[in-house]
């Protein structure tokens, strides 16, 4: 059966209406724009709740696949609230859990846990295949949240000998991530090459290739272990694909991929029009702003030295909304903080925009005392020891970033283009540190510092392959205590 039809299967019918027989095959055929058309003209002419909760629920994969969250979840609601209690679970179940999947693909994550707990209240358990899917699609929430521990626990065991091959492929991949998120460097190679050896053998199979993300993650590892030529032309290979038939998430990770290699080979200017147009379609088809783009779009315009072009830019993505002050700097949140340091990072921005980088240092401050991602929280603290103004409040920063770093270094598993600047990136905070220290009397602390900068470069130059495995990292967490006591101080 198709992936398309497998997906309707159990769901309170019995046999394939001639409506439902032409949409399968559009959706096989890939021609997902008419697919949807002919949903939503077959809903003009449904009555019954159960009836038109299924056909949203048509409509809305077939807007999905087409790239179009927007129209996807709005169909997704029609269908969750045309089904009350005593309407069947099974369908009850699918709508809610696709639903879910739909919210975390356009990166509302709160309100997908949401859908996915009330999917497991209604399952029935009657398909064991629906009820796994359920569990890997929370671990891939929960994995983006870096909840590591929980992700695991979602996951659960491999499969069974009666599981399908994209189902098998599917566990492997977030195997795979957590291996890689949390430092467990012998199991991540493992595990890259079953998803490679499964790719090789079935990745021209719809069940394989919808997910491709699966070896996009064994090529980043086998990237980083074995060298980049060693994946240089697999890379370029699925980089030439369109991207037909793939989710959002899919197709923006094979667009950045793409810009990667652009980048790598001196395109700049290619790569930042790469960007743009993922942008301008994120804003304009999806309606939100695509943060991995935008700190992409940073990254880039730092190594080519046009830093100066960000602010400039980002401005204009906000309508103006940036530099007139009207931009929502005050509701950015632990997940978006990664375009507030690009924000923050830009050259004269303290001198040329005082109120922009005083209300962004500001909202910055307020996030650093919250729970945050372990990369993300050194980059902070170590930003923050070098913007404040007051010396002890960048002491202490500063010191926070080097803290940190010391702890989370050894787990990095980073792109080819992050690794080459692995060196300069981690030891520029402790060389900062050092010099405030110095600069303020605390020689034995500096010292100590210094030394530890030391261990940090040897351990740049190490192979990540011959690193034993590290434990998972938690987020960050500084105590109420500490945050009453420093947080009055450093904001001064």
């Amino acid at each position: 059966m198709s992936p398309f039809r497998d997906a309707s299967a159990g769901q309170g019918h019995s046999g394939l209406s001639e409506f439902s027989e032409t949409f399968f095959s559009l959706m096989e055929e890939k021609k997902f724009s008419e697919a949807l058309e002919r949903a939503e003209l077959e809903l003009l002419q449904t009555d019954g709740s159960i009836e038109a909760a299924r056909i949203h629920h048509m409509a809305g994969n077939a807007a999905w696949y087409r790239g179009r969250p927007d129209i996807s979840t709005r169909h997704y609601a029609a269908a969750s609230s045309r089904l009350g209690d005593d309407d069947d679970p099974t369908l009850r179940f699918v709508v809610l859990s696709d639903y879910g999947l739909v919210l975390f693909d356009a990166g509302r994550r709160d309100e997908a846990l949401e859908q996915y707990d009330l999917a497991e209240e209604v399952d029935p358990g009657t398909n064991p295949t629906a009820t796994r899917t359920l569990s890997r699609r929370r671990a891939a929430l929960l994995l983006d949240e870096s909840r590591h521990r929980e992700a695991e626990a979602a996951l659960g065991p491999r499969p069974d000998g009666g599981a399908s091959k994209g189902e098998d492929f599917a566990w492997l991949n977030y195997k795979l991530l957590l291996a890689e998120r949390t430092g467990d460097i012998d199991a991540a190679q493992v595990l890259a090459t079953e998803v490679r050896d499964v790719w090789d053998a079935h990745g021209d199979e719809p069940e394989i290739f919808e997910k491709i993300g699966a070896m996009l993650s064994a090529l980043r590892v086998d990237a980083i272990l074995r060298g980049e030529p060693f994946v240089r032309d697999a890379i370029e290979t699925l980089a030439a694909h369109d991207g037909s038939g793939l989710s959002l998430t899919a197709r923006s990770r094979l667009d950045l991929l793409r810009i990667e290699l652009l980048q790598a080979n001196g395109a700049t200017d290619a790569a930042l029009d790469r960007i743009d147009q993922a942008i301008r379609t994120f804003v304009d088809v999806h309606d939100h702003l695509p943060l991995d783009f935008v700190t992409a779009r940073w990254d880039i315009l730092h190594q080519a030295g046009r830093e100066d072009e960000f602010i400039s830019s980002l401005d204009d993505m906000s309508d103006g909304h940036l530099l007139s002050g009207d931009f929502p700097l005050e509701d950015l949140t632990n997940e978006t903080c990664p375009l507030l340091l690009a924000i923050l990072q830009s050259p004269g921005l303290k001198d040329q925009q005082p109120r922009l980088f005083e209300r962004g240092t500001k909202r910055l401050l307020e996030l650093v005392f919250e729970d945050m991602d372990a990369e993300v929280y050194w980059r902070a603290t170590a930003l923050l020891g070098s913007v404040l103004d007051v010396p002890a409040s960048q002491i202490f920063f500063s010191k926070l970033a080097c803290a940190a770093l010391a702890r989370t270094s050894a787990t990095a598993i980073d792109f080819p283009a992050s690794r080459r600047t692995f060196l300069r990136d981690r030891v520029a905070p402790f060389e900062n540190a050092v010099s405030l220290l110095y600069g303020a009397g605390r020689l034995h602390e500096g010292r100590d510092l210094a030394a530890l900068a030391t261990d940090m470069r040897h351990e740049a130059t190490v192979s990540l392959a011959t690193r034993a495995p590290q434990p998972q990292i938690e987020p960050w967490t500084v105590t109420q205590h500490a945050q009453q006591e420093l947080l009055p101080n450093a904001a001064r």
